[in-house]
């Protein structure tokens, strides 16, 4: 495969966008590099809300990267990955009352 002109100019243009990006993060790092409790907070409720504003932009572009994953085995698996999360990866039993156990 040879790559053309084209194809390496983009190649460096996205990589010049990731080395201005780090950039800032680490600049943002810096001036605060240990925020308060209360930031932090504020931070990761923004982060909750933005997640769930594009969740289904989310679950579409796991389909294009997974070839065909439903939208309901996203949101099973991130569900399931939550609940492994908040119980220390110790989920209580899961009991089906008409799985005819008695």
């Amino acid at each position: 495969m040879v790559a053309d002109i084209a194809y390496l100019q983009q190649s460096q243009q996205e990589i010049n966008q990731l080395e201005a990006l780090f950039a800032r993060q680490r600049a943002a790092y810096l001036a605060q590099p240990m925020p308060d409790a209360t930031q932090r907070v504020q931070w990761l409720k923004a982060l909750r809300d933005l997640l769930f504003k594009e969740q289904q932009a989310l679950i579409e572009a796991i389909d294009r990267d997974f070839s065909a994953r439903s939208a309901d085995e996203t949101l099973l698996a991130e569900a399931r990955a939550e609940i492994m999360r908040s119980t220390d990866n110790n989920p209580p039993a899961l009991l089906d009352p008409f799985a005819g156990g008695g």
